[in-house]
């Protein structure tokens, strides 16, 4: 896929995730509704750290997680475990806000580059390029962006 196509795509996205976080009431974000493990806190906070893991960790970059994200966010993490207070839903959505312009400045001409760390899940898929793993975390936003407006409608009802 091109480059300039897959940036249109990051952002198109992102907008759509940060617009269905603004339509979640604050005081709701961090509910857990029965059947579900997460919130919606914690899908926009896991957004944002693996995609910093999935796509900026190829460039070789400094990733840009802030201090006890990884425990909070990461996968196989869940509120319920959660033993210090998660950052504000603000907070989180202002580092999604910027993060599609420093990946795009990290990833310009280098979409078709070979990864610096393989990138596979067996007998699946194996990723190869830069490009590749940005798109895989444009379809992983999309499940979690999904989740989130599941939860939406459980809290609401």
């Amino acid at each position: 896929m091109e480059e300039t196509m897959l940036f249109q795509q990051l952002d198109f996205y992102r907008h759509l995730t940060l617009s269905l976080l603004d339509s979640i009431e604050e005081e709701k974000i961090n509910e857990v509704p029965a059947g579900y493990k997460n919130s919606v806190l914690w899908n926009a906070g896991h957004i944002y750290v693996s995609t910093e893991f999935m796509v900026i960790r190829q460039t070789g970059e400094e990733l840009n997680i802030p201090d006890g994200y990884r425990d909070l966010f990461s996968g196989g993490t869940k509120p319920a475990d959660w033993t210090v207070e998660p950052p504000s839903i603000n907070e989180i959505k202002s580092l999604l806000k910027e993060q599609p312009e420093r990946i795009k400045t990290s990833l310009k001409g280098k979409t078709s580059n070979d990864l610096l760390y393989p990138f596979e899940i067996p007998n699946l898929i194996k990723l190869t390029t830069i490009g590749e793993v940005l798109n895989f975390a444009l379809y992983h936003e999309g499940q979690h962006t999904g989740f989130m407006k599941g939860l939406k409608n459980a809290i609401n009802k």
